[in-house]
């Protein structure tokens, strides 16, 4: 199989020119990121796998594609200018990503986020000059006291502010659309045949899927929920007052509501996983490949090991590794964080 190789450097360092670049954030493109080979597991499960590696974005994450489009968007079309205040409620990805273009441009930004969220993920919103209102995760959605509804309430009361609104927003889909998925199938030579990401918003997996299924209507997209959200509950039987949720410590993964970016039509198959295994397969992805990410992309190995049994021998499966484990140093791989959260 005619599978491109990607030399990639697995110990990049951070640059030091500016004093608030923080160990998790790299001067660099947005895009074109690596794809590498999964070694260990290719040879353990006898598959071909690799890792689209999103954490070698600016900011560690594949939601700098997301940020760099929408502001570049706004801005052209007029929505945004330089009074604009960009508001955003975000897990931490998201909201670093806008807040570095954001400064790039001169833009005020302002982040809402869940106090679940790793404490590392705070301090570099705020290292990056953002204003973060940190809020209870357990608020409903329409409470004010709710991390999204404060982000909405923010975005009325402020003069020229702009709501990016990542679950609802097409861009955010479109983002990956125009950028990710025609590098994967580049990067594969057309011979992809599995895609794994985590859904949560919907953008990264299904603006990628819809590129990669309009090149081959054959390739499988499977989407990785946690173990506790809405979306494979609703992905079997399309009835949100039948679904329940329940707590689960994981970012990036899942979500306690259907986002407008996720197209179930999309997807040939959900794989729920659990947080604290998740995890554990972060320990080992950082044991066996040598490589340092976070939990979500943890979660989609974990995924990738429940799918190969029902793949082809000839199978080329990709996962998304979304984000960097610098991102986690005060969390997954914290071991008071994790005793506290019962991990270990």
């Amino acid at each position: 199989m005619a599978v491109l190789e990607f030399i990639y450097d697995r110990f990049l360092l951070s640059s030091k020119k500016k004093k608030y670049r923080s160990p998790g954030i790299k001067d660099c493109k947005v895009g074109n990121t690596p794809l590498i080979r999964l070694f260990h597991y290719t040879g353990k499960y006898d598959r071909l796998i690799y890792a689209k590696m999103e954490c070698e974005n600016p900011t560690r994450s594949a939601k700098d594609r997301v940020a760099e489009y929408i502001l570049n968007k706004g801005l052209e079309s007029g929505e945004i200018n330089s009074n604009s205040t960009i508001i955003e409620a975000s897990s931490g990805n998201t909201g670093l990503a806008l807040a570095r273009i954001a400064s790039l441009k001169g833009l005020k930004c302002l982040i809402t986020i869940k106090d679940k969220v790793s404490p590392t993920k705070i301090q570099d919103l705020e290292m990056m000059g953002a204003q973060v209102e940190i809020c209870d995760s357990s608020a409903p959605r329409g409470n004010p006291e709710n991390y999204i509804t404060k982000a909405q309430n923010f975005a009325k009361s402020i003069k020229d502010g702009y709501y990016v609104n990542q679950n609802f927003n097409p861009d955010n889909s479109n983002a990956h659309y125009s950028t990710t998925g025609p590098e994967l199938w580049e990067q594969t030579g057309g011979n992809i045949t599995h895609l794994v990401a985590a859904l949560s918003t919907g953008g990264t997996l299904c603006g990628t899927a819809r590129f990669l299924k309009e090149q081959n209507p054959d390739i499988k997209i499977i989407a990785v929920d946690a173990d506790g959200s809405v979306l494979n509950q609703y992905y079997k039987d399309g009835k949100s007052q039948n679904v329940t949720t329940s707590s689960y410590n994981m970012d990036g993964v899942g979500k306690k509501f259907v986002a407008g970016n996720v197209d179930f039509n999309l997807i040939d198959k959900v794989i729920t996983v659990k947080d604290v295994e998740s995890y554990k397969t972060c320990v080992e992805l950082n044991e066996k490949e040598s490589i340092y990410v976070g939990h979500s992309s943890g979660a989609v190995m974990l995924a990738i090991s429940k799918l190969v049994g029902s793949t082809e021998p000839d199978a080329c499966i990709v996962g998304i590794f979304a984000d960097h484990g610098s991102k986690y140093k005060k969390s997954i791989f914290d071991e008071s964080w994790l005793r506290d959260k019962k991990f270990i």
